[in-house]
């Protein structure tokens, strides 16, 4: 039989006696004092049966699942007897353990059935709440099971019906999330008579604050009592910041029948977030309440308000009537009995189970499998039961550590264990210092305590490098990886940083104002600065999100229209963009010009001239150029194409070239130039030394061709793939015919693996008419913009560039109905760039709009453009943007484009990736549909910034309150 999610066997007696009466039992009803103690009802229930080992669990491990049956909460023990649903409470088990039982242990239990005519569920809402440095706790918000129905809030007062206010999808299926408080912020308060400006921080969870500037400016919220809230006792708590420290603060809270509540004043606080409580006041009276927050005096200073609600000052419950098998979304515990494989598991309900091999915690989103017999360091698989990806999750300062433990508590919506750490790692700070850690599993959410004794760093890891499907970690600040891009120290200012799946978002939320180390290969260190402190952090997941493939897209993924280049840098050279390149070796006596022949490039007094393209820097790459030597002189002449110009050691650098001899006989050759400080004297093959090239350089022939009698001044084309793995080389060398008269292969012997692409002449010596040549088309396909690693990317340009020039170049990120194929709600739009020309200019524009109404997307501004400048290195572009209810069913469009059709000499401007991290949604917006996870999370972090457990196991309640409907 099944008593809740728990299996016993082997039963073969199930009996009740019936009774009129029946005392008090407090242990399942948890202080309610108010049983109808007339009502018939059945009295003492008895099971009896043999507990056999069955499937992978012994007689011994159904003994102690019985066991839990009677130790936990009487509401999880749903049974049916005499086809009637109802609750089995427990009171007495019998199990003995004796030698003739060793196999199959005969059990026999007492109690009593509640049926659930009679009784339903609730939770116990604390009312208290959580401060961390960056915020205060939200109104607390309840979980149920699947299947829950008839939800309501009840006060001492006051029974009240409740929405659901969201569902989030996880792996088992829906579950169905209600907040029986409402919460007042800047999207909710009354427009009419609020004066406060808005204004939006990064601080503030990336949402808009109030702000309070001059005497009696005010912010104005509303709530309904009987319809947002059931009569009783409550508190306005509220969240604020005064940038001068010099005034004081008016709350006032007004019922539309009860008159003036309270009207007290308070000191504003300090320049960081402070929490101001106001005293309690009762409501017992179906009314309006009006809130208000106003700034009390003339002085110069302005007062940012947060957000607040009305916190109860008394125990609340939310009742609701389930119909079937509390099991989907809960939190479940196994003992792995030492194997991978998952159906060689057994569940485990009761927390004195010993765990010889390994544990695995679950919900509906993460798995967490710890293996009791290692150390932290070859323990603690993470899985994300979304796309059943693995990664890991450990104490990197204490990675060395056996894995010490005790189970708290094995509920199905709560689990609770701690774990002991010593004897840290040095590299972490960690040698003399300890820490105690209490995990929490919940069905929406993991949080991790920390007690901390001692000072050190590189806390908890959480590792996603295993994850193949990860796109981005993002952290507020405008801080955004991708894979393989050097760590990176981040502190948020929320202390919100999410990971970007293809199918999910994955967030860490901390309470404590501090660093943390981004990894390149994905996850993160939970500090990086050694500090000593309690904090917490909470794992979370966001899923069925409307519009996941908006969140980031690289080139590879854009939408382009027009003459939009993807992984390639081309330029005609038949156009002036020399502001887009740099000369090399400090040569400033050369000529150019410029005209439908290419690229002309002379010196008379030096006899070497390199020039690059500024600011682009690539990790490898198929390269092509067109050359002509126009020097008659009787010395060796080089013409080519440079490919990965190193950035960090200065002139170092690769070089394909036509090689004109003495004789005019031609060829292929690769070249390495080296302008180290070792290169000095008389190096390889027609080597340079001391004042060569304009200072000390080396070049090697790393491989030449036959040379072949060709003209010495005609055209020819250059091409060379380069792999910046291997470092490989492979080049050939075709006249105007097409035909190839000349290749060659070889491996590059420097360390580095990306760089600058440009131009390259070179002549035995210095002279007039010496160095002389036209180059024309160079092109570079198949590349990959390098910062770190190596990254997609689109290029919009002008005609020089784009060879497929249009007059309507645009790289689309969204172009749908808002609403339908994205989620409403708030978005950071976010893009990286970099430009050749560095000079700021208006020539790409950043658009959010609502095409339909023509009107802006972004917050703040009427403007439904950004202009984008020249940035020299990849650099974020932010903008925050909402979609909101008068958005619903009109066309959007976001997008990179050309300003204008009249710039055809614009600069190439290198796009990596663009997309939209989830902000927020708008409070209490209808339009957000329930049978969606919200976002509302990244500002109104209910459901993970729940840093303390609020549910406190769910209760049974006789339904005789029934009468308050």
């Amino acid at each position: 039989m099944y008593i809740g999610d728990i299996y016993i066997p082997y039963v073969s007696e199930f009996s009740a006696n019936k009774t009129t009466k029946e005392s008090k039992e407090t242990n399942f009803i948890s202080g309610d004092a108010d049983l109808d103690e007339t009502a018939p009802k059945l009295k003492e229930l008895t099971i009896a049966g043999v507990a056999a080992a069955y499937g992978n669990k012994t007689s011994d491990d159904y003994a102690d699942d019985l066991e839990a049956v009677l130790i936990r909460n009487s509401a999880y023990n749903i049974v049916e007897y005499n086809n009637k649903k109802g609750y089995f409470v427990l009171t007495e088990v019998d199990i003995p353990d004796t030698v003739e039982n060793q196999n199959a242990r005969e059990f026999s239990g007492t109690g009593k059935f509640l049926p659930a005519a009679r009784y339903e569920c609730s939770y116990r809402v604390e009312t208290d709440y959580v401060e961390s440095d960056l915020a205060i706790q939200f109104p607390p918000i309840i979980a149920l099971p699947t299947g829950a129905t008839n939800v309501r809030i009840k006060s001492p007062w006051e029974i009240m019906f409740i929405d659901e206010w969201h569902g989030t999808v996880g792996s088992d299926g829906k579950i169905s999330i209600f907040k029986p408080f409402p919460i007042f912020d800047s999207d909710n308060y009354v427009t009419a008579s609020s004066t406060g400006d808005k204004t939006y921080m990064e601080s503030a969870y990336g949402c808009y604050v109030t702000v309070l500037n001059t005497q009696d400016e005010k912010t104005e919220w509303t709530t309904v009592v009987g319809t947002d809230l059931p009569k009783g006792r409550y508190k306005v708590v509220f969240r604020l910041q005064d940038l001068d420290v010099t005034d004081d603060i008016i709350v006032t809270v007004t019922g539309s029948v009860s008159g003036e509540l309270i009207n007290e004043t308070f000191t504003t606080g300090d320049t960081y977030w402070v929490t101001i409580e106001t005293s309690e006041f009762e409501v017992i009276t179906h009314e309006t309440l009006t809130v208000v927050i106003k700034k009390a005096t003339a002085t110069a200073n302005t007062i940012e308000v947060n957000y607040g609600f009305i916190l109860p000052t008394y125990t609340a419950k939310v009742v609701f009537e389930n119909d079937t098998e509390v099991d989907c979304g809960n939190v479940k515990v196994f003992d792995s009995n030492g194997s991978t494989t998952e159906s060689a598991w057994k569940q485990v309900f009761n927390y004195n189970h010993d765990f010889s091999t390994g544990i695995v915690i679950q919900n509906s989103f993460f798995r967490w499998h710890v293996d009791t017999n290692e150390i932290w360091n070859n323990t603690g698989e993470l899985t994300n039961l979304i796309n059943n990806q693995v990664g890991r999750l450990y104490p990197r300062a204490f990675k060395n550590n056996d894995v010490s433990y005790i189970v708290k508590e094995i509920r199905p919506d709560l689990v609770e264990i701690e774990f002991s750490l010593f004897d840290g790692e040095s590299d972490a700070g960690a040698t003399d210092c300890r820490e105690i850690v209490l995990a929490r599993f919940t069905p929406l959410y993991v949080t991790f305590e920390l007690i901390r004794n001692g000072t050190f760093k590189w806390d908890w890891h959480v590792d996603f490098s295993g994850m193949a499907n990860w796109k981005a970690t993002y952290a507020p600040s405008n801080t955004i990886v991708t894979p393989s891009v050097s760590d990176l120290e981040h502190t948020s200012e929320n202390g919100i940083f999410t990971f970007l799946f293809d199918d999910c978002i994955v967030g860490v939320c901390k309470s404590k104002n501090s660093t943390a180390l981004i990894k390149s290969d994905g996850g993160l260190y939970t500090n990086n600065t050694a500090e000593s402190g309690n904090f917490m952090f909470t794992l979370f997941m966001i899923t069925e999100f409307t519009g996941f493939e908006y969140l980031i897209k690289d080139a590879s993924d854009l939408t382009t229209v027009g003459g939009i280049e993807v992984n390639r840098i081309y330029d005609s050279l038949t156009t002036n963009t020399s502001v887009e390149y740099i000369y090399g070796f400090g040569y400033e006596n050369t000529t150019e010009t410029i005209n439908a022949s290419g690229l002309t490039l002379a010196n008379a007094v030096d006899d070497l001239v390199t020039r690059v393209l500024k600011n682009v820097v690539l990790s490898y790459g198929s390269y092509s150029l067109i050359v002509k030597n126009n020097s008659t002189s009787a010395i060796n002449r080089r013409v080519g194409v440079i490919i990965a110009a190193d950035l960090t050691t200065a002139e170092t650098f690769y070089t394909c070239c036509l090689n004109v001899g003495a004789d005019d006989k031609v060829s292929l050759i690769l070249i390495k130039f080296y302008n180290g400080v070792a290169a000095a004297g008389s190096y390889g093959t027609d080597g340079y030394g001391t004042g060569g090239y304009g200072g000390t350089g080396e070049v090697v022939i790393l491989a030449q061709s036959t040379p072949v009698t060709a003209s010495p001044t005609a055209s020819y084309t250059i091409t060379c793939d380069f792999d910046h793995v291997e470092r490989e080389f492979t080049a050939t060398l075709k006249d105007t015919s097409d035909v190839i008269i000349g290749s060659v292969s070889s491996y590059g012997d420097e360390a580095f693996t990306s760089g600058m692409v440009g131009l390259y002449v070179d002549a035995t010596t210095a002279g007039s008419g010496n160095i002389n040549a036209t180059f024309k088309t160079l092109d570079v396909t198949d590349a990959q913009i390098y910062d770190g690693s190596g990254y997609d990317f689109a290029v919009i340009g002008g005609s020089a560039h784009c060879p497929d020039y249009t007059t309507s170049d645009e790289i689309i990120l969204f172009n749908g109905t808002l609403g339908t194929d994205i989620q409403p709600g708030r978005y950071n739009l976010i893009t990286k760039v970099v430009c050749a020309e560095t000079t700021s200019f208006d020539q790409i524009r950043l658009t959010f709009k609502n095409v339909t109404d023509n009107r802006t997307l972004a917050l703040g501004t009427t403007s439904m453009v950004e202009f984008i400048e020249g940035y020299s290195t990849l650099t974020s572009v932010n903008k925050l943007i909402e979609i909101g209810d008068d958005d619903l069913g009109d066309e959007g469009l976001i997008s990179i484009s050309r300003y204008t059709a009249d710039k055809p000499t614009m600069p190439i401007c290198v796009v990596t990736y663009i997309g939209l991290i989830p902000v927020s949604n708008i409070e209490s917006a209808e339009y957000v549909s329930p049978s969606n996870v919200s976002f509302a999370s990244f500002n109104e972090q209910n459901y993970y910034r729940n840093l303390e457990s609020k549910e406190f196991g769910s209760n049974l309640l006789n339904r005789k309150y029934k009468s308050y409907r």
